[in-house]
């Protein structure tokens, strides 16, 4: 189900692949948006994946790919540089891709089925 949410998402999901944005900044906004309206009061991640059916694992893993610090792409920088493997990358995609159906299936009403990290590609 479209909402003005998924059409935000996917519009800034179009720019990301046209490579108006970087794939960490994305990601990460995808996931402080979601924590925004799912997370309850607090903004909270474990409150916003329990309210999608996402598992935690995916989550955090979400935000502490989007947060590395690679020099090339990174939104953050640091002393410590951590470059996104394109396996990570390529991960991202799949994952906020995924996030933005599920806030269609959300609006939808109905049971949603957990989604875990068997869902995406590894991480090797």
């Amino acid at each position: 189900m479209r909402t003005p949410l998924t059409d935000l998402l996917t519009a800034r999901l179009r720019r990301t692949r046209d490579g108006g944005e970087t794939w960490p900044a994305f990601a990460y906004f995808v996931l402080t948006q979601l924590q925004a309206e799912f997370g309850g009061a607090a903004g909270s991640r474990s409150f916003a994946a329990k309210t999608l059916s996402v598992s935690r694992a995916v989550v955090e893993r979400l935000g502490s790919i989007s947060s590395k610090r690679d020099p090339s792409i990174g939104r953050k920088a640091g002393r410590t540089p951590e470059e996104i493997t394109p396996a990570e990358r390529a991960w991202l995609e799949a994952v906020v891709v995924r996030l933005i159906r599920r806030v269609g299936e959300h609006a939808g009403g109905g049971p949603l089925p957990l989604i875990t990290m068997a869902d995406f590609p590894p991480l090797v």
